[in-house]
């Protein structure tokens, strides 16, 4: 059997609470599929003192993020399951395992799902490739070194979105 690793993290449901939304992949936490710990964007203390330092989580490095994928991808790999509902079941979790690789290696993805979610990484993706596409311009920003200026960019279009 498939080993429940990638299995964990928050489910989108309907509205009445009784399973996942029809139409549309359940769409768990990125960080607990590749069995990454959760960052949280700021913090909760307000002052710098050294305990309160020593709580804060450090963002996780695309290192780390590669070295899970990789891990998970050999151990979970479809290729490696007998056929039938197996390896159904094992390619629907790499399959997600993809997706959470996707938003957690690219910076512009990643800071939209750390702050605002699953929504913010849609928004990104739609005409992801087109020339003058916010993904291209959010991107340009974090290429620059203005990861800053893409959040409030991000924030600027949800906010006139809404």
């Amino acid at each position: 059997t498939i080993p429940n690793i990638a299995m964990s993290g928050n489910n989108e449901s309907n509205r009445s609470g009784n399973g996942p939304i029809i139409g549309r992949p359940i769409r768990r936490n990125p960080y607990a599929v590749l069995n990454l710990p959760q960052h949280r964007p700021g913090s909760r203390y307000d002052d710098d003192t050294e305990d309160q330092e020593h709580h804060r989580q450090q963002p996780i490095g695309a290192g780390k993020i590669r070295e899970s994928y990789k891990r998970l991808s050999r151990l979970l790999h479809p290729d490696k399951r007998p056929p039938g509902k197996e390896r159904e079941d094992a390619q629907e979790i790499f399959i997600e395992m993809q997706h959470a690789y996707e938003i957690l290696e690219d910076p512009a993805l990643r800071q939209a799902y750390d702050h605002y979610g699953h929504s913010a990484v849609d928004l990104l993706r739609h005409n992801k490739y087109s020339p003058n596409s916010l993904y291209r311009d959010l991107s340009a920003l974090h290429d620059e070194g203005k990861p800053s200026e893409a959040l409030e960019l991000l924030q600027l279009v949800l906010e006139e979105s809404e």
